[in-house]
C-alpha cells in the first residue's frame, strides 16, 4: 500500500480523538505577535475578521473563547495552552479593530488531516467564506469573512506587488535541483517590479531558504485547501502553481511542467555554474582535495532516505559498499543512513546542508543513488549518476502518472519489474557503476521526455 494513504487511514481512525479547540480574541494590530506565539503549540490556526465567537461556538461546541492583551498575551498563552487550563478571560466588546484566530490541538493527528476537517466544517457552516490569506514569519495561514451583513471589511492595499510561486503537496529536495535554474530565472526577471514569494508545504523549505536568500520563503498551513485560498486571495497579484498531478497525456518532465507555470516558452539551461556553487567548510574542502590527488575514482552514495519502499536494506548497501572498497573505489556518503558505518567510507558529509551538496556532487566522479535529492544534483551540475528506481518509475509514479522525475543528465536508470527495490542486486548496480566510470555509456546534455518514453539508459530488472 502507498504510504500516504497508509498514513492517511491511521490518522483518520485517530480523529475520533477529539483535541482542544481554542478562540483567541485580540486586536487586529497584534495578530502578528498572537500567530507567533501560538504556532509554537499548532500549526493548525485559521484566523477570521472581526468578533466571530458567536457563530464559531455554533458550530465548535467544544470551544473556549479567550480574550488576549498585549500586555498579558504571552503569560495567558503558554498558561492556557501549555498547561491545559480553562480561562475565558474578560469582556470581549471592548475590542475596537477585533480579529478571532481558531486553533486546534491534538498531537497525535497529522496537521493536514486537523486542518481539512476544521475546513470543512466552516464551509458546511454558511457562516463564512474564505478571503485571502495571513503571513507570518515562515507559514502562510488561511482568512475567512462572516457572511453577515452588518459586518464592514477595509481592504487593505499592498505596498508593494507581490507574486507567488507555489510548489505542489509532493514537492521535495530534488524536485527543487530540478527547478532551480528556472525558478531563479523568473525570479530575476520579475524582481524589478515586485516581490516575489515561494510557498511550499514544508519539507524543501531550507534548502529554498539557503537557494533564494533574495525571496521570503512560506510553509503553508497544510490542506488541500490552501491552493484555493492562495489562487483566490487578494494578497497575491499572481500565484504561479508548479502542478504536478496532470491527469491526462501528454507526459512532461517536471522541468517543463515548472517551464510552463512560470510562463516560459521554453525551459532556460538546468545546469548550474560554478559561481553559484555555495563555499565548502574548509576541512571537506581540503579532504576532497586530499581524495582527489589519491587518484581513485571517488563515488558519492545515496542508498536509503527513510523510505522502505525507495531504499534499499542493509545487506544490498554493504555488499555494494564491499564491492566498491575491494575495488579501490573512493567512496562518500553524502546523506544521513543508519546503514552506513563511516568505516566503510573515506569521507561523509551527510551533515553538510543540503545547499552545499551542490558543490560535493560537482567534485565526484559519479553518483549512484536511489531515487532522491543526490542523484537530482548530479543531473543539474554535471555528474554522472546510476538511479535505483523502487516503487515510481522514471516516466511516472502513481501520485503522478503523466510527469517524470527522471535525473535530467547523463543518468543510467535500473527499474525493477516488480516495483520492489531490493530486487535489483548489487552485484548489476556495481557493474553499471564500472562501465560509467569507463565512459562505456553516454548521455546527451539533457535527457528529453521522449527519451525516457523510449527507454533511453532505463533497464528494466
Amino acid at each position: 500500500m502507498d504510504l500516504f494513504r497508509e498514513k492517511v487511514i491511521q490518522n483518520r481512525s485517530l480523529l475520533k480523538s477529539r483535541g482542544n479547540k481554542y478562540v483567541f480574541l485580540i486586536e487586529k494590530e497584534y495578530i502578528s505577535d498572537a500567530i507567533s506565539m501560538l504556532e509554537i503549540y499548532s500549526k493548525s490556526i485559521i484566523i477570521f475578521e472581526g468578533n466571530c465567537t458567536i457563530q464559531l461556538s455554533k458550530i465548535f461546541h467544544d470551544l473556549e473563547i479567550i480574550l488576549l492583551d498585549k500586555s498579558d498575551m504571552p503569560t495567558k498563552i503558554e498558561h492556557l495552552l501549555r498547561e491545559n487550563n480553562t480561562d475565558s478571560g474578560c469582556n470581549k466588546n471592548l475590542l475596537e479593530n477585533p480579529c478571532s484566530i481558531l486553533i486546534e490541538i491534538n498531537p497525535k493527528v497529522d496537521s493536514f488531516l486537523l486542518n481539512d476537517r476544521l475546513i470543512n466544517t466552516l464551509y458546511n457552516s454558511d457562516f463564512f467564506y474564505s478571503y485571502t490569506i495571513f503571513p507570518s514569519k515562515h507559514t502562510i495561514y488561511p482568512v475567512f469573512l462572516p457572511t453577515r451583513n452588518d459586518y464592514q471589511y477595509t481592504k487593505e492595499k499592498q505596498p508593494v506587488k507581490i507574486k507567488a510561486v507555489l510548489l505542489d503537496w509532493f514537492f521535495g529536495n530534488g524536485d527543487v535541483a530540478i527547478i532551480y535554474k528556472q525558478l531563479k530565472k523568473f525570479i530575476q526577471l520579475e524582481e524589478k517590479n515586485c516581490r516575489v514569494d515561494i510557498i511550499t508545504r514544508g519539507k524543501p523549505l531550507k534548502l529554498l531558504q539557503d537557494l533564494f536568500p533574495e525571496c521570503r520563503i512560506y510553509t503553508h498551513f497544510d490542506s488541500y485547501y490552501i491552493y484555493e485560498f492562495l489562487t483566490k486571495s487578494n494578497f497575491y497579484s499572481d500565484v504561479h502553481f508548479i502542478n504536478t498531478r496532470l491527469d491526462h497525456p501528454p507526459h512532461l518532465h517536471l522541468l517543463d511542467v515548472a517551464t510552463k507555470s512560470l510562463g516560459f516558452s521554453e525551459p532556460v539551461s538546468p545546469f548550474i555554474s560554478k559561481e553559484l556553487y555555495p563555499l565548502l567548510p574548509t576541512e571537506i574542502e581540503e579532504q576532497l582535495m586530499y581524495l582527489k590527488c589519491k587518484g581513485s575514482s571517488i563515488v558519492g552514495i545515496q542508498l536509503d532516505n527513510g523510505d522502505g519502499q525507495r531504499s534499499w536494506d542493509e545487506e544490498h548497501i554493504n555488499k555494494l559498499v564491499r564491492f566498491c572498497k575491494e575495488n579501490h573505489i573512493t567512496l562518500i556518503n553524502l546523506t544521513p543512513s543508519p546503514h552506513i558505518s563511516n568505516e566503510f567510507v573515506d569521507l561523509d558529509v551527510s551533515l553538510l546542508p543540503i545547499s552545499k551538496l551542490f558543490t560535493v556532487i560537482s567534485k565526484l566522479d559519479a553518483v549512484v543513488s536511489i531515487d532522491s535529492v543526490c542523484g537530482h544534483i548530479a543531473g543539474v551540475v554535471g555528474t554522472p549518476s546510476i538511479t535505483i528506481w523502487g516503487k515510481d518509475k522514471p516516466l511516472a509514479s502513481p501520485q503522478n502518472p503523466f510527469v517524470s522525475f527522471r535525473v535530467l543528465s547523463q543518468n543510467y536508470s535500473l527499474c525493477p519489474t516488480s516495483n520492489e527495490i531490493n530486487d535489483i542486486p548489487s552485484e548489476l548496480v556495481f557493474k553499471h557503476l564500472i562501465r560509467l566510470l569507463e565512459s562505456e555509456f553516454s548521455s546527451p546534455e539533457r535527457i528529453t521526455i521522449d527519451q525516457t518514453i523510449s527507454g533511453y539508459n532505463i533497464e528494466e530488472i
